[in-house]
């Protein structure tokens, strides 16, 4: 009896020749689309370094204003992380441990509601957070910016909280509150130590997303010049070395935070104390009416510094005015469906080839055993995740 032709085809490409020229095709795939462009622009800065130089530090005329705009453009991005990072911190710390040890109603649409920023295009984002805080008079500029990078990286904070939180042992946190350990002293001494890594690597990861956010910056920025808004403006005027420069630059800084995380993720920060209070003043902080308060602000925050800016731009849709002004003789209802046609496309596209080679990527890295040559390959998997959207886009663009 004949076998089927389907079990002769699989029979057939399940030789290991196979299996070897889909490893090569898919890891090809990957060099070429991740590490390749990185190597070009590091490849296209030592190539052009006289020109870099020369424009950059010794121009004739403005000596070297451009190398101090781009520090400038720096202390931006690294400023506006870090202040949106530490908010996001407060405020998320007392609700990612309300979604762990928590038990409400409406946990699940809470715990659904903090990842809804991270699902939506971070443009859309940018022009309904810019709506909201023009009802009080916040023109576009820092803090509008600031305020918009709270919102979009807050879940990573909290995603990567509530991990760290999911691992501690409750009975730990029981046993030390049944010997009378006040709940604060309990968090400070049991819980803080053991969830501190996940912290770390929360913040870091989220700090990369902040510097690296181009699409809602543009729109809130106003006079306001980041480091990626500067890639992307030297790219316009075809100022393509400097752009290539401080395209690395963002790209090293990514890649030694994505490193910093690698080393925690591995190692164990040293357990000890941060803070020293009175037990006195633990006992009367860890009181039923101040861990609530706590709870219930934090709540109240992310109400209004994440959810209501979020999805603000719903309240302001008038159908009246949207047909008056789609449908007018200039064609935007035209120029909008061809975009929306594009965007799909494009999606459409790239997931579709994501996931025909992702998939047996994902094989390789977790069936084969090639040691140190995997973890690179996993190393290298997170890089897109951690460059700046414009560095990373230049570099592809310079490549092809």
């Amino acid at each position: 009896m004949k076998k089927p032709v389907l079990l002769n085809l699989e029979n057939y490409f399940s030789k290991k020749k196979f299996k070897i020229i889909l490893e090569v095709i898919v890891i090809g795939f990957f060099i070429l689309i991740i590490a390749a462009p990185i190597i070009n622009i590091l490849s296209n800065v030592i190539d052009n370094v006289g020109e870099i130089r020369q424009r950059l530090f010794e121009d004739k005329l403005l000596g070297n204003l451009e190398w101090k705009n781009m520090q400038s453009a720096l202390w931006e991005s690294f400023s506006i992380a870090f202040i949106a990072v530490a908010v996001d911190i407060i405020i998320g710390f007392p609700i990612a441990i309300l979604l762990t040890r928590g038990d409400f109603p409406g946990k699940k649409l809470l715990d659904g509601l903090v990842d809804l920023p991270m699902a939506v295009p971070t443009s859309a984002l940018g022009f309904s957070i810019m709506l909201f805080w023009a009802i009080f008079k916040v023109t576009p500029g820092k803090i509008l910016i600031i305020f918009v990078h709270i919102a979009f990286t807050y879940p990573y904070i909290v995603r990567n909280l509530k991990i760290a939180i999911d691992k501690v042992n409750p009975l730990l946190e029981k046993a030390a509150m049944t010997l009378s350990a006040p709940k604060l002293t309990v968090f400070k001494t049991i819980s803080f130590p053991l969830i501190r890594e996940g912290l770390i690597a929360g913040s870091i990861l989220a700090f990369t997303r902040s510097l690296g956010e181009t699409g809602a910056t543009m729109i809130c920025a106003g006079l306001v010049e980041t480091a990626p808004i500067m890639v992307v403006g030297l790219r316009k005027q075809t100022f393509f070395s400097s752009a290539s420069f401080l395209s690395l630059i963002l790209i090293f800084i990514s890649l030694g935070l994505l490193i910093l995380v690698k080393v925690i993720a591995r190692r164990n920060v040293a357990q000890k104390e941060f803070w020293q209070i009175h037990l006195s003043w633990e006992k009367f902080l860890s009181k039923p009416i101040f861990t609530r308060g706590i709870k219930l602000l934090s709540g109240l925050l992310m109400l209004l510094l994440i959810l209501v800016p979020s999805f603000y731009i719903f309240s302001q849709i008038d159908s009246k005015l949207i047909g008056s002004e789609l449908f007018s003789a200039d064609n935007k209802w035209a120029h909008l469906w061809i975009s929306l046609v594009n965007s799909f496309q494009i999606g459409f596209i790239v997931v579709l080839i994501d996931v025909l080679l992702g998939i047996p990527f994902a094989f390789i890295l977790i069936r084969e055993k090639w040691g140190k040559i995997k973890s690179v390959l996993d190393a290298i998997l997170d890089i897109p995740l951690t460059i700046p959207s414009a560095a990373l886009g230049f570099a592809v663009f310079m490549f092809w």
